[in-house]
């Protein structure tokens, strides 16, 4: 029984290293199913955000490739706000400053008054 449980383990250490990496939204570019992917992932961001920071912000950065990729402003700025609000909560205060204020910037260009207040709000807490 030894040879076998030796010769399963390092096979299920890949296997779970493998699903550990694998990535968390597929998308094709210029499809609508990117911009069907990047509101799945900031929604997931959302979600996890308190219960599982590590998941929330991997979502909040494949949303935020996405948003790059699909030059969505609104989305990128969303996702952005994530990223700041996950750094913020591992104790990361200069990163979380970051993307707040880069958040920030894109919510000010494009006039989203409710999202400029909701950024002013975090960065006072």
């Amino acid at each position: 029984m030894k040879p076998l449980f030796s010769a399963i383990l390092p096979f299920s250490f890949f296997v779970g290293v493998a699903l550990l990496f694998r990535p968390s939204v597929s998308f094709a570019e210029g499809s609508e199913n990117t911009i069907d992917s990047m509101n799945l992932a900031i929604k997931m961001a959302y979600k996890y955000i308190f219960s599982n920071t590590d998941s929330s912000v991997k979502y909040a950065w494949n949303a935020w490739l996405l948003a790059k990729r699909t030059k969505s402003e609104k989305p990128e700025a969303d996702a952005d706000y994530l990223i700041a609000g996950n750094y913020w909560i591992m104790g990361e205060y200069n990163k979380a400053l970051q993307a707040a204020l880069e958040s920030l910037r894109i919510y000010e260009r494009t006039g989203n008054k409710k999202n400029i207040a909701d950024v002013y709000r975090a960065m006072a807490s």
